[in-house]
C-alpha cells in the first residue's frame, strides 16, 4: 500500500485525507453491492458482463481459464 494523493478540499474533512487505495469498477462494484462473505456473486451489465465473486481470504487460480483479481 502507498499514498497515491490527498484530498485538496478543506471544508469536509478540515485536513488533508490520504488516498491510500485503489480499485477497480468491477471490483469497487464487488464492495459496493455488499459482497462481503465469500461466495457472494454479484452480475453487471452494461458495455460487457461481468460476474464477480468473492472467494473469501485467498485468491482461488480458476481451472477453466476465468480471471482471478485482487
Amino acid at each position: 500500500s502507498e499514498i497515491y494523493a490527498k484530498t485538496i478540499d478543506y471544508h469536509f474533512f478540515g485536513q488533508e485525507v490520504p488516498i491510500a487505495g485503489i480499485a477497480g469498477d468491477q471490483q469497487a462494484a464487488l464492495f459496493g453491492q455488499a459482497c462481503f462473505d465469500r461466495g457472494d456473486v454479484k452480475n453487471t451489465y452494461g458495455t460487457g458482463g461481468f460476474m464477480l465473486m468473492n472467494t473469501g481470504e485467498e485468491a482461488v487460480k480458476s481451472e477453466s481459464g476465468l480471471l482471478t483479481t485482487i
